[in-house]
């Protein structure tokens, strides 16, 4: 039988809030005063499975996604980076001029902008909801602060060897910019329109019957 795999417990109160030369513009105290920088309130333990997986177990639901931002920072933060650089047109400051049209899409569509009024929406028709991106991005916040003290290893992609760089502070922003962008990568409507339109040019008879 093989061994089974160590559960690797991680608490997060022992975590070491390092300095950075970045300043997390989304970790400021809310209008009711929850302080999102103010994160973990409790310990948060991470366990990983026979597979890898991780599972987060926490006391409160911020906790739970500061547990989730932190992780998810850990493993794949070279991709979180990636998806917020694709929805914001910046590929290219970090891949070259190789990805000059999927940046000129971004622009084009301005995901940035339409995510940026969904978050305002969201805090001030679901302020909790809102907290949550806030405390994910908090998580984030505290991984890219141990990576710019030097205490903990850089990910996959971010390494001296690879691109060699530290991602910007998150904020509740990035999550709902992307989110815009992948709704728009799961819509159909742009290619039906397309297709009627060209339909309806070149087969008027035909979409007449219709």
């Amino acid at each position: 039988m093989e061994k089974r795999v160590v559960f690797l417990v991680v608490a997060v109160c022992a975590w070491t809030a390092c300095s950075t030369s970045h300043s997390p513009t989304d970790v400021k105290p809310s209008d009711d005063g929850w302080d999102p920088s103010q994160l973990p309130v409790a310990d948060i333990h991470v366990f990983r499975d026979p597979q890898g997986i991780p599972h987060i177990y926490a006391e409160t639901d911020e906790d739970l996604f500061f547990g989730y931002g932190y992780q998810i920072a850990s493993d794949r933060l070279f991709q979180l980076d990636m998806f917020r650089r694709r929805s914001q047109g910046r590929l290219c400051e970090v891949l070259g001029s190789d990805y000059v049209i999927e940046d000129q899409q971004a622009k084009i569509f301005n995901w940035q902008h339409w995510g940026r009024l969904g978050a305002e929406k969201m805090k001030a028709e679901q302020p909790v909801r809102y907290r949550l991106l806030q405390a994910w991005a908090a998580g984030i916040n505290r991984r890219l602060e141990e990576l710019s003290a030097g205490t903990v290893p850089r990910p996959l992609g971010l390494e001296s060897a690879d691109f060699d760089y530290i991602p910007e502070p998150y904020t509740a922003e990035d999550a709902v910019i992307v989110q815009k962008m992948a709704q728009f990568g799961l819509d159909l409507t742009l290619e039906f329109e397309v297709f009627n339109t060209f339909a309806e040019r070149f087969f008027p008879e035909a979409m007449a019957v219709v």
